[in-house]
């Protein structure tokens, strides 16, 4: 499970804390005081549709062959202009 922290203005970490919470793996903070925190923990344990989005999410990233199929892209390119 995942809680986006917000107030962190690195792009890319905003951009996956976004892409995270639209996938219903995990939540984006309202703020960045305690209460904005409690609730965001509160509500990832209580609803189980977190955990079994973020366990979807987890598993797509373990099955995606990214690196293994690029490089066969390229090869295959390479091939092809041979």
């Amino acid at each position: 499970m995942y809680l986006h922290f917000g107030f962190f203005k690195g792009r890319k970490l905003v951009r996956e804390g976004n892409r995270v919470a639209e996938l219903g793996a995990g939540v984006k903070l309202e703020g960045n005081r305690p209460k904005y925190l409690a609730k965001a923990v509160a509500d990832v344990l209580e609803y189980l549709t977190y955990l079994e989005n973020a366990q979807k999410l987890s598993e797509d990233f373990r099955n995606a062959d990214g690196a293994v199929e690029a490089a066969g892209v390229i090869l295959a390119k390479i091939v092809e202009q041979s």
